[in-house]
């Protein structure tokens, strides 16, 4: 979904599930820059950022070069602040904190951490 597309920059709202840029081999073609490019954004060719693929956000994609560089180097030189959120399980203790541990995958009907 697109939150926002000017001359310069679309922002993109990606959902889980799918690649932000394609993978290797012809089962990870699809991808977030191959959708818009369907999309009518044919000059969505790279992303200056990626989300893995389970998990969904906001995607910055420049629309020339220039900006696509510009966007490069904020990220490389991380004058973006970036906020994650994440769904628990169970009652944290602490109104907030820091986790320090391997994330792991939610088995789908399991309700379990995948191993």
């Amino acid at each position: 979904r697109v939150l926002h597309s000017d001359d310069h920059i679309l922002v993109v709202d990606k959902g889980s599930g799918l690649l932000t840029t394609p993978g290797i081999g012809p089962d990870k073609a699809d991808c977030l820059l191959s959708r818009l490019q369907q999309d009518g954004f044919p000059e969505i060719s790279h992303a200056p950022h990626r989300l893995d693929r389970d998990t969904s956000g906001i995607v910055v994609l420049g629309r020339s070069k220039a900006a696509h560089r510009a966007l490069c180097m904020t990220f490389e030189r991380r004058i973006v602040d970036k906020t994650y959120e994440a769904l628990v399980w169970g009652w944290p203790d602490a109104v907030a904190g820091e986790v320090s541990l391997p994330i792991g995958k939610i088995r789908a009907g399991h309700g379990h951490p995948a191993h």
